[in-house]
């Protein structure tokens, strides 16, 4: 699963790549893996096409998983940050925020489920990719995963470890929020730093911006499967809202100041010290702007095994 995002300005997303996509259940339970295979080629002019040859773990064989097995290709036409997917595999579209990210929605109507899908490079050769397959509103697997340039046999990975116990890789991270507008374009670029004191508990500071954050304890015999409630204020407003684990992926939806819907979404790769995600701004059901995150760990950490372990 992908968000492609190769530009004439940017060729980041082009390439061969090695992909390990962990599948999990909508509870947060882990299903398997998908091991891919993914090649983005620039074809000249605004076209792209993107091919993948995907594995799945025998665990995914009896899920609404199994028929993302095998060769998938689609063309896609890059229209400045629009991506406009031209199937057959896949159809929709995408766009690109900043310099880095993707976002993208649309069918796999072979495969027969809608998507939405995220890509974000965090240093040549290396990107954090994933999203959900839905039908009809219903989500059936929540997808975060991790690609590097295709340059053996052995696909990465990630240590299924959720972003809340970023704390363990490291307390304090810095890096760069770029803050774009609905169709993608920088607004701005802000140093970001981030400094946790619990597990569920960090702040982020954003230029003269600070932001709390505070997860309850994950209660997984909740009905619906594990989640926790979020407090704490953005710029001097109440946020308050909901979380959900998958894996090293931690999803949040919340308000802020009552008035913003804001949608979360951070994946830790606690091997290679990176932390990324999106906010989604929506006021009045209209979308405001995207921030992307891009933190590194100050502090190094384990070494994490191919299996992930």
């Amino acid at each position: 699963m992908e968000a492609p995002g190769a530009t004439r300005e940017s060729d980041a997303f082009a390439g061969a790549w090695r992909v390990r996509e962990y599948v999990h259940e909508p509870s947060g339970a882990l299903v398997g893996t998908v091991r891919q295979r993914r090649r983005v080629v620039q074809l000249g002019g605004n076209r792209i096409r993107v091919i993948q040859d995907c594995e799945l773990d025998p665990s995914l064989l009896g899920h609404a998983m199994a028929g993302f097995a095998g060769h998938h290709e689609f063309e896609l036409a890059v229209e400045g940050r629009v991506r406009r997917y031209g199937g057959p595999a896949v159809i929709g579209s995408g766009v690109q925020f900043g310099d880095c990210a993707t976002w993208g929605r649309g069918l796999w109507p072979e495969f027969g489920y809608a998507f939405e899908s995220y890509g974000i490079v965090v240093e040549s050769g290396l990107q954090l990719t994933g999203g959900r397959f839905s039908r009809a509103g219903v989500t059936v697997a929540n997808i975060v995963g991790v690609a590097t340039t295709d340059s053996g046999n052995t696909a990465p990975a990630l240590a299924n470890q959720p972003p809340t116990r970023g704390i363990e890789r490291s307390a304090a991270w810095t890096g760069r929020m770029i803050v774009c507008g609905p169709t993608g374009e920088p607004r701005g670029i802000f140093p970001l730093k981030r400094q946790y004191e619990a597990p569920g508990d960090w702040i982020d500071v954003t230029g003269g911006e600070t932001a709390r954050f505070q997860i309850g304890r994950v209660d997984a015999s909740r009905p619906g499967g594990p989640d926790g409630r979020v407090e704490g204020e953005i710029g001097g407003q109440i946020i308050q809202g909901f979380a959900r684990e998958f894996g090293a992926q931690l999803e949040i939806e919340m308000t802020c100041g009552g008035a913003a819907s804001v949608g979360c979404m951070e994946v830790l790769d606690s091997e290679r010290g990176h932390l990324v995600g999106f906010r989604r701004w929506v006021r009045d059901h209209v979308l405001e702007r995207v921030d992307v995150l891009c933190l590194r760990a100050v502090t190094p950490g384990p070494k994490v095994n191919d299996d992930g372990t």
